[in-house]
């Protein structure tokens, strides 16, 4: 029988010392409830696991007491990181359901969701790790939204031990107010890869974000990716995407103008990361395509999205999963696409060799294609200098002669 409970302080006691517990990110994080925890030494004792995204969810609780696991660096963990208690695990989502699945314990998860008629709880536009951590936890509580999007299809959980009514806003992602004309420019040098009828998977950014408003004139287009924007809307009011075939996404990620047209929604389901990190399942798609961004492309092709300089900024996330699924697709794409250049650092983005080469984000052989707003490097099926050759060619001018100069001691 599911206890209602009072208020967040009531959730909040569910925590006490020994007890390890989830908390989900994403634009559904109960940010209402994680500001109540974050109050210094508050969680002394308690293991947190959190899959806060950096730049969309805040990390408050590195000063809590807690000790706190999570998927994603950013700057503001370095320092609990550096003194031990915070954790950031070097996993790509598509192993994050079996690594919650092994945990020795798992005491409470909280996830939010609207609450239905028969006492089950449907996730909405959030699939993510909910379902993995509420088959291992011994207690759910869920913080029940009346006002959740529910697309036609989504996650739903048994009837939770605890529910506790906590509406609030979702947390918005206006990557495409951002799109400038670099952006603009690689976007449309993405677009001439993209076939009609292909399957299509993107990235957190302004680049990937931008990519899908240039699609508008394509035809039967599908999408199955770890998360949709705004843009998706775009392409639907343009007829862009087939509307005979089910549409899938981990989460939405977008403004409340997104959340609202997923409502209610046909043919887009929302599913856990089990699904829509699944590389074998991405592998019979068809024409499937992934169009993710990083910080630097090496001249192996070998790729960095998680540190800037020396500073750890992300984690691998779901690029590792998309980049293999596409490159061992028929007819499959995997692309990066990213300026060329940082222009405030006045530094290449293709680089002789990524920060970290000995342990890429992605290594080359599941790269396909590169593109900046100088072109596009098609870096498949060639040997190591003439993909050097190719990335040179699509680099920043100011820095090809450095670049070219760098591949010459290597080949």
């Amino acid at each position: 029988m599911t206890v209602v409970l009072e208020s967040l302080e009531d959730a909040a006691a569910l925590l006490r010392p020994g007890v390890t517990a989830f908390i989900h990110g994403t634009a559904t994080e109960p940010r209402e409830f994680v500001a109540k925890l974050a109050e210094k030494g508050a969680l002394e004792g308690v293991h947190l696991i959190t899959s806060f995204i950096p730049g969309i969810n805040t990390e408050p609780l590195a000063d809590s007491g807690a000790r706190l696991t999570t998927f994603m660096a950013q700057p503001a963990l370095a320092d609990g990181i550096a003194r031990g208690h915070v954790e950031a695990l070097r996993l790509h989502y598509g192993k994050l359901p079996g690594w919650i699945a092994a945990l020795g314990s798992l005491d409470v998860a909280f996830v939010r969701g609207r609450r239905l008629p028969d006492g089950r709880v449907a996730t909405g536009i959030t699939g993510e790790l909910i379902s993995a951590a509420c088959a291992r936890a011994d207690t759910v509580c869920v913080f029940d939204d009346p006002a959740m999007p529910l697309p036609e299809r989504g996650i739903t959980i048994d009837a939770p031990d605890t529910v506790v009514v906590a509406p609030g806003p979702l947390i918005e992602y206006r990557g495409g107010d951002r799109i400038d004309d670099v952006a603009g420019t690689i976007a449309a040098n993405v677009a001439t890869l993209v076939d009609d009828g292909a399957t299509l998977q993107s990235g957190l950014g302004v680049v990937p974000t931008a990519v899908f408003t240039a699609l508008t004139q394509r035809r039967n287009l599908r999408v199955f990716s770890g998360m949709i924007s705004d843009a998706v809307m775009a392409l639907a009011d343009a007829g862009a995407l087939d509307a005979e075939v089910e549409h899938v996404c981990g989460m939405a990620l977008g403004t409340h103008a997104l959340y609202n047209w997923l409502d209610g929604r046909e043919r887009f389901r929302v599913v856990g990361c089990e699904d829509s990190h699944n590389s074998e399942r991405m592998r019979v798609l068809p024409k499937f395509t992934a169009i993710n961004s990083a910080v630097e492309v090496g001249l192996d092709g070998s790729v960095n999205a998680e540190l800037l300089g020396a500073r750890a900024i992300s984690g691998p996330g779901g690029l590792p999963d998309y980049a293999a699924g596409a490159a061992n697709s028929p007819g499959g794409k995997s692309i990066i696409a990213l300026p060329a250049a940082n222009e405030k650092r006045g530094i290449s983005r293709i680089v002789p060799r990524v920060r970290n080469a000995d342990a890429p984000t992605v290594t080359g052989e599941y790269v396909t294609h590169v593109v900046t707003q100088f072109g596009v490097a098609e870096i498949a099926g060639v040997d190591a200098a003439e993909r050097a050759r190719r990335l040179i060619a699509v680099a920043d001018p100011a820095h090809r002669e450095s670049l070219s100069e760098e591949a010459a001691l290597s080949h």
